[in-house]
């Protein structure tokens, strides 16, 4: 969670995806802001892969490297910030 509140992005897969899709997104950590790692429980909705950064997600049902590059553009370096005082 704290990672996620510091700006970087969480780019989980459902494990049962094929090496090439696995290598294709693993491509996208081109920066420590990125995190790609399998999901250790199904991904809602039957997604093959989550996209999440703090407080947005966004489900694709394919490897869609255009979508998770878009998010990526957006959401990384984005800090939470406690208004809370």
């Amino acid at each position: 969670v704290s990672a996620l509140e510091s700006g970087m992005v969480l780019v989980q897969y459902a494990p049962e995806i094929s090496a090439t899709d696995r290598a294709v997104l693993e491509e996208l950590a081109t920066t420590d802001q990125v995190l790609v790692a399998p999901a250790a429980a199904p991904i809602d909705d039957g997604a093959e892969v989550a996209l999440t950064a703090w407080g947005v997600r966004q489900l694709c049902a394919g490897v869609d490297v255009d979508a998770a590059e878009a998010f990526i553009d957006r959401w990384v370096g984005v800090v939470f910030a406690n208004h809370d005082g």
